[in-house]
């Protein structure tokens, strides 16, 4: 129960959701998306392990950046690292293996592609939490972020004060603010609610299984 809660608090200041004005293509921060736009093609083939150097909007606006292939190998080397986790069954590490070996940089290239994906990733969670028990907090930490759970635990307190999620008192880009949750876990520090509702918002790119997925929903 310790280690659920703990994670479940880690993992909710890591919100793998890269939501931002149009405009604006890596970050929401303009600075960030100027360093990321300058700093890019340095970066392109940077490891997960170099990747997770970097203050957590950088990270995201890296990845943003980041051709399919290096893409698809971010969360290779995050595999990897799992399949070396002694915490993990081996029936556990055999389930993992059946979504990860489906992460192709094809993913990332179409809307047609990235929508077979999905379709499997959807299946794979449901039957992943009746088979293993695992409840949203897990499949985020194994499936929707690069960062190790010692990564986060490592810049939990700066964090905590550098990402902040909208509130009425911190407006969006524009009239209708972008979509920030794709399912509850990512609110938990959410000023507004816990509770990711649908609609209401833009939807912006980022979000799911190896961010594949669309965010979809504010926290209310």
């Amino acid at each position: 129960m310790k280690k659920t809660t703990l994670i479940c608090t880690l993992l909710a200041v890591l919100v793998f959701c890269m939501a931002c004005s149009k405009e604006l293509e890596y970050s929401c921060d303009p600075k960030i998306n100027e360093w990321v736009a300058q700093n890019k093609d340095a970066y392109a083939e940077i490891s997960r392990t170099q990747l997770a150097t970097f203050d957590i909007e950088k990270q995201q606006g890296l990845f943003r950046s980041f051709a399919p292939k290096q893409r698809s190998r971010i969360f290779h080397e995050k595999y990897d690292y799992l399949m070396g986790l002694d915490d993990l069954s081996a029936q556990e590490k055999e389930q993992l293996a059946k979504l990860y070996q489906l992460v192709t940089p094809e993913i990332y290239t179409t809307e047609i592609n990235k929508k077979a994906f999905n379709e499997f990733a959807a299946v794979w969670v449901e039957e992943t939490k009746q088979l293993l028990g695992w409840g949203d907090t897990e499949i985020f930490l194994y499936t929707h972020t690069w960062l190790t759970l010692e990564e986060v635990k490592k810049r939990i307190e700066t964090l905590k004060t550098s990402t902040k999620f909208r509130t009425d008192d911190d407006p969006p880009h524009g009239d209708v603010p972008n979509c920030m949750c794709y399912y509850s876990v990512y609110c938990i520090f959410s000023a507004k609610g816990f509770e990711c509702v649908d609609g209401n918002c833009n939807v912006v790119d980022g979000c799911g299984v190896v961010g594949t997925s669309n965010c979809t929903g504010l926290c209310d």
